[in-house]
């Protein structure tokens, strides 16, 4: 679609700002509940360890972007380089981002319970936004349509492989049928929410943004009654 078409930032914002909401929904809903029915101190560790985790990770893409822009390659190609530097940080936090939440869809198919509506809802809503602004930077930045969909289908197969590890941990690998993993991935999951997709829908579109996030937990709120 943003190959195609430029949606506006506005847009984009409110959209990320409602995904945000969502997924703080999904996690508040659905991980942290099944989390914490057996509650002890490793549930508490891998919550902290999964934030720890992905600050660690995003704070790397952070500082690997602002090397790339101030790089002689960056500074000669001028706004096409900035743009191809964005497209591509913003790419690698959409891979990031995926890795818990496709952790999550499979250990949920491992117990046995189905992927709940309110966090696949959450995963779907949240990711819009996030793709067409890379796509739409990294057009900017030069790359062909054929490179920047290898870029998507490389991020797809790598989120297949997370939600078949997540399969496989749950069946072969202690870990409390998942609770440990489970609160892993909410530590992970709202960390990311609130360095990257709150902040980037604030600065585009301001105080109405917050509105979207509160909107977003009421739907993932309804999502889970329905289910």
């Amino acid at each position: 679609m943003a190959l195609r078409f430029k949606p506006s930032l506005r847009l984009s914002s409110l959209v990320m700002g409602f995904g945000a909401g969502a997924i703080i929904g999904a996690v508040a809903y659905e991980l942290v509940p099944t989390a914490w029915d057996l509650v002890t101190a490793g549930s508490i560790v891998f919550f902290g360890l999964g934030a720890l985790v992905f600050f660690g990770a995003s704070s790397w893409i952070v500082r690997w972007g602002a090397g790339r822009k101030a790089s002689p390659a960056g500074k000669l190609e001028g706004a096409v380089g900035a743009d191809f530097a964005t497209g591509s940080s913003i790419a690698l936090g959409a891979l990031l981002d995926g890795l818990p939440e496709s952790l999550v869809l499979g250990m949920t198919l491992a117990t046995g319970g189905g992927i709940r509506l309110a966090f696949l809802g959450a995963v779907l809503i949240s990711n819009i936004p996030q793709s067409i602004s890379a796509t739409i930077a990294l057009k900017a930045g030069g790359q062909s349509p054929r490179r920047i969909y290898s870029v998507w289908v490389f991020i797809t197969v790598v989120s297949a492989v997370f939600a078949a590890l997540g399969y496989l941990l749950v069946i072969y690998v202690p870990l409390s049928n998942g609770h440990l993993a489970r609160a892993f991935a909410a530590g992970s999951l709202l960390t990311m929410v609130a360095n990257s997709m709150i902040p980037e829908a604030y600065k585009e579109q301001g105080a109405l943004v917050g509105l979207m996030v509160v909107l977003g937990v009421a739907v993932a709120a309804i999502l889970t009654l329905l289910r």
